[in-house]
């Protein structure tokens, strides 16, 4: 009896050993287990702020490809206005250069009319007497229906011999010393 109660105190001892030591791990997957829920709350916590940052994110993500939508509509627009605008200075380009090649002509112009006043002036000063007896007042015989001749005194005024006055006057149109003036006609009242 004393070997049995041995072997069995020695499975008794045996058994609380391996009862303190599955105590022991107990405790530990115990504290094993409360350190991974304190790690399962703190991952669902990242969790739900990493879902919020994503929904937050996709909502940017779709307003920066609207405005990515908007801004090539733009930039395609200002690609055309800039395209009007390059077309647009190049008409105008196109005219300046016109209206300097005309301003040039008329620069050459302007000075072959100098050159050619300064010649007149000079052929002026030369023969100043040539022109006033060439000025002088002549008489003309001027034609009429009834065949008569009649011979008036036409007055030709004197050209003046400043190189600024030197276009004659056409033939054709009369100076105002030679206008007729009428009489207006007596009307029925005798007026």
């Amino acid at each position: 009896l004393e070997t049995l109660a041995a072997t069995h105190q020695s499975k008794v001892d045996g058994l609380q050993a391996e009862i303190q030591a599955r105590e022991q791990r107990r405790s530990q997957v115990q504290a094993a287990t409360q350190a991974a829920e304190g790690q399962l709350t703190e991952l669902q916590a990242k969790s739900a702020e990493a879902e919020e940052r994503s929904s937050h994110l996709i909502t940017t993500l779709a307003a920066l490809d609207e405005e990515h939508a908007s801004l090539t509509d733009l930039l395609t627009e200002l690609q055309e206005e800039v395209a009007t605008q390059k077309a647009y200075l190049k008409e105008e380009t196109q005219r300046a250069e016109d209206a300097k090649k005309l301003r040039d002509q008329l620069e050459a112009q302007c000075s072959t009319l100098s050159a050619t006043k300064a010649q007149l002036a000079e052929t002026e000063m030369a023969q100043p007497a040539s022109i006033e007896s060439e000025m002088m007042p002549e008489t003309e015989t001027l034609p009429d229906s009834s065949q008569m001749n009649v011979r008036t005194n036409r007055i030709v005024p004197r050209m003046a011999t400043s190189a600024e006055t030197i276009t004659p006057r056409p033939r054709g149109i009369p100076m105002k010393t030679e206008r007729i003036t009428r009489k207006p006609l007596p009307d029925a009242k005798g007026t």
